[in-house]
């Protein structure tokens, strides 16, 4: 979301219409993933694919 702030607002509208926007989504806890994916063939050639070196 955009929010157009002018110059001509006050200080306390400028802080109403920031705090009017959504609140951020929560970040997403990944450690419970850790370790379970499991790979194939040797980590570095897979690295290497994924960027194209």
């Amino acid at each position: 979301m955009t929010v157009i702030v002018k110059k001509k607002l006050t200080k306390k509208e400028r802080e109403v219409l920031l705090n009017a926007a959504p609140e951020r989504i929560k970040p997403l806890n990944v450690s419970k993933y850790k370790g379970k994916f499991k790979w194939k063939g040797d980590p570095l050639k897979l690295q290497k694919d994924w960027r194209d070196e």
